[in-house]
């Protein structure tokens, strides 16, 4: 079956608002759950430049999908190891040169920022602010794969109800975190002193967690 969000499918993929509001979110919870930087799924940093903020999905097994946020609008590059569009290659560069060759010159030039990894890349969408809609790669894919970029796979991750992110915290985490946190969060509500003591862990402050992102959470 097809996959409900793919660069093949947009119509119900979150605005350029949305998209932010959720990375902010689910790297503040990992924030949380993980001190340690390097061991997070998700993270967002709003200081990325003096007018960019950078997004980050990275999943330990090589996959890892980055959304820029700046004047232009926001672009979103995606690498999946896995997906059916690197059989159709001898050389894996090959996809990625595949792929950014169909950017429009503007949009592979935000993509050359050497911490982006340019030269692994499946699919990239990208939408301005002026934009309607969101404007994807389009490579030829022989593969009879309904998800041949890896695209739907990473995508589908940022559209999770709390609920479902819940069950999948728990799984990579270990933990049982509290439903009522993974709300919280989604409500895009700033951090508090009282939020870490009612739902966070023991002997973890506020002050902890500016030390270890200072600046790039809502907090108060």
């Amino acid at each position: 079956m097809s996959p409900t969000i793919s660069i093949h499918n947009l119509s119900n993929f979150s605005g350029i608002s949305t998209l932010k509001n959720v990375f902010q979110s689910l790297a503040m919870l990992d924030a949380v759950l993980s001190p340690e930087w390097e061991y997070r799924y998700y993270s967002f940093d709003s200081k990325w430049s003096s007018s960019e903020m950078l997004g980050s999905m990275r999943n330990g097994s090589g996959d890892h999908l980055f959304a820029l946020f700046n004047s232009f609008g926001c672009i979103v590059k995606g690498f999946n190891h896995e997906a059916p569009l690197h059989s159709l290659y001898l050389d894996p560069c090959d996809v990625s040169k595949e792929v950014l060759q169909s950017l429009p010159d503007r949009i592979n030039g935000y993509l050359q920022e050497p911490a982006l990894v340019s030269e692994e890349i499946t699919f990239c969408l990208w939408r301005s602010y002026t934009d309607a809609n969101w404007k994807a790669t389009k490579v030829d894919c022989l593969n009879d794969s309904d998800d041949p970029d890896g695209s739907g796979e990473l995508l589908m991750a940022l559209k999770r109800t709390p609920q479902e992110h819940k069950l999948w915290v728990d799984e990579y985490y270990e933990v049982d975190v509290p439903i009522e946190l993974v709300n919280y969060v989604y409500e895009h509500r700033p951090f508090t002193q009282a939020t870490i003591e009612k739902y966070c862990l023991d002997n973890f402050s506020l002050s902890d967690l500016l030390k270890l992102d200072s600046g790039k959470f809502s907090v108060q």
